[in-house]
């Protein structure tokens, strides 16, 4: 998961979907459902990369619309750092296939931000 938000980072979009795309194939439960999540933004992001709009705003609809349907806690990366300008792109999008012209700032670019390991949940409480 790291290398796949190092990628994304770096506006790698493909390269972070088949990276994504690989830990999807072997993942169970909700694991499997985050990284379909973000197989759909990668690959957004992707299609919006390379000028296919109307497949960007399908993914990206679709991949945000997953994320923001599982339990905030279930989820191993931060949302506020993709659901904003993922929300920004999409409206953006819709003014290029009217025809528009846009202005893109670095505001909108979605972030993949990992959450820390919650590793320490099943450790127990520290002594008194």
């Amino acid at each position: 998961m790291v290398e796949a938000a190092r990628l994304f980072n770096e506006r790698a979009y493909y390269e972070s979907h088949d990276v994504l795309e690989e830990e999807w194939a072997g993942a169970r439960g909700v694991r499997r459902e985050v990284l379909k999540a973000l197989v759909k933004l990668a690959a957004g992001m992707y299609h919006l990369q390379t000028s296919g709009y109307r497949g960007a705003g399908s993914l990206l609809s679709s991949g945000l619309a997953a994320l923001d349907a599982l339990p905030p806690d279930a989820v191993c990366v931060e949302i506020s750092p993709l659901r904003d300008p993922v929300a920004r792109c999409l409206e953006k999008l819709e003014t290029l296939e009217s025809g528009g012209a846009v202005e893109w700032v670095e505001d909108d670019v979605p972030r993949l931000q990992l959450r820390p390991t919650d590793s320490h949940r099943s450790a127990p409480p520290p002594p008194v």
